[in-house]
């Protein structure tokens, strides 16, 4: 990590926005930022093909009431919000030079102190919730839906996939439908980070089941090895590190 430092400017030029000081959240202990997360969202999503991977700045502005990403938005949603949300993937459907995608992926930054994320599947019409928190996740699958920490959020996410499916151009009816054949998973079983500071990695690698798998496999149903989660995530720090200094070359 110290002699990526000594990186001349125009190697990191290379993969703008990424900066030293973004590319040393990679390193043991640390936090991921935006931009790490945004950077690889960007080239995966862009190579993969069928997901649309939104930035980290789509949930603060269009799913929560404000930047902190807490407080989920409740109410009736404008037809403005509605335009601003199909003004935004569009554009960022150009970004990522995708002509289809049948599934989101939404990474969400709450309180700027941890990393998870949101799902959208069209094909098996699914929506799920992945955070990596064991507390977060046991204690809420125990408790009445509405009562469940993402149960607002989930919400806004069923008024999101309505508005998405509109710009796929299908009709997507989940607001007070007690018949949709749609699964939704406010807190959705996945590997747990045993410590607080791996949860940007854990929302990278999920990012990558998604791609590979369309849903998180926990342990022997990962037929990958490279993609197996671990309570070690030195490793796979390691790799996307790697992956960086790679694309500086």
């Amino acid at each position: 990590m110290n002699e990526a430092g000594h990186f001349l400017d125009h190697r990191w030029d290379k993969v703008s926005p990424i900066s030293f000081s973004d590319f040393s959240t990679l390193g043991v202990g640390k936090w991921l930022n935006d931009e790490i997360i945004n950077y690889f969202v960007q080239k995966w999503c862009s190579s993969a093909g069928t997901t649309l991977g939104l930035t980290t700045f789509f949930a603060c502005k269009f799913l929560f009431q404000d930047d902190s990403c807490v407080n989920a938005k409740t109410g009736t949603l404008s037809l403005t919000d509605e335009k601003e949300v199909l003004k935004w993937c569009k554009k960022r459907q150009g970004a990522l030079g995708l002509e289809f995608w049948d599934s989101v992926f939404i990474p969400i930054h709450e309180s700027s102190s941890h990393w998870y994320s949101a799902y959208i599947d069209f094909r098996l019409k699914r929506i799920e919730i992945y955070d990596s928190l064991q507390e977060t996740c046991l204690t809420n699958r125990r408790k009445p839906v509405l009562l469940r920490k993402n149960a607002k959020l989930m919400l806004v996410l069923m008024w999101l996939t309505e508005v998405l499916g509109r710009m796929r151009g299908e009709v997507v009816y989940l607001n007070q439908n007690g018949t949709t054949d749609w699964v939704f998973d406010p807190h959705s079983k996945v590997h747990f980070q045993p410590n607080v500071y791996d949860c940007g990695v854990h929302t990278l690698w999920h990012l990558q089941h998604v791609l590979e798998f369309r849903q998180i496999c926990l342990g022997r149903t990962c037929c990958s090895e490279w993609l197996s989660f671990t309570d070690n995530m030195v490793g796979k720090r390691m790799r996307l590190a790697q992956e960086i200094l790679q694309d500086c070359e």
